[in-house]
């Protein structure tokens, strides 16, 4: 008798280990399936917030290039001091690495850029040291690293032009007098 209650309870023990290791393995996969739909959740939500934050930078006139930054030509002529100071009222800067990038430079050209008739400033000048243009960004321009005018920089043969600006009839860049108001292009890092 003392066998069959031995038995019995070995038995009983193992059909409950059983159906315990049974029950933990459906909630790991059900614990699958739920972190699975989640982050597919999560992740239609994520992409509908930029969709719709896209959408309202388009409405305030900001546009984001393929390296994700935001740029924005403001046609109200202002000199560069003036450029970098209302740049920065909107968290931004002169734009820089969209300029220093060919293929996102030509982007911003074609959908911004080219819809003005007045030559726009860059962050890039020679203020520092002469002949030394320097990006905003604290990096030396490299050389071919944009496309000068013919002739260009030149410093006006004389001194004194020391702020670039993207030329509104070629697309390249010339050197001109910092004091002269021009449009300008901002950009926001993403």
């Amino acid at each position: 008798m003392g066998t069959d209650v031995r038995d019995e309870t070995r038995n009983a023990t193992s059909l409950l280990e059983s159906n315990l290791m049974a029950a933990a393995k459906d909630l790991r996969n059900e614990t699958r399936k739920a972190t699975r739909t989640l982050e597919r959740n999560l992740m239609a939500a994520v992409n509908e917030i930029y969709k719709r934050i896209t959408a309202l930078e388009q409405v305030l006139g900001w546009y984001r290039a393929g390296n994700y930054n935001l740029y924005k030509v403001f046609t109200e002529r202002a000199n560069y001091t003036e450029s970098l100071e209302n740049c920065e009222k909107y968290g931004a800067r002169l734009a820089v690495d969209g300029i220093i990038d060919a293929t996102i430079l030509r982007d911003l050209i074609d959908n911004l850029i080219n819809s003005t008739d007045y030559g726009t400033y860059v962050g890039l000048d020679d203020r520092a040291k002469e002949g030394t243009f320097m990006w905003l960004s604290g990096k030396p321009l490299i050389a071919g690293e944009v496309r000068w005018n013919s002739g260009e920089p030149n410093d006006d043969l004389g001194g004194g032009q020391d702020c670039a600006y993207i030329r509104a009839e070629a697309w390249n860049f010339d050197d001109h007098y910092c004091e002269t108001k021009l449009n300008y292009i901002c950009e926001k890092m993403a």
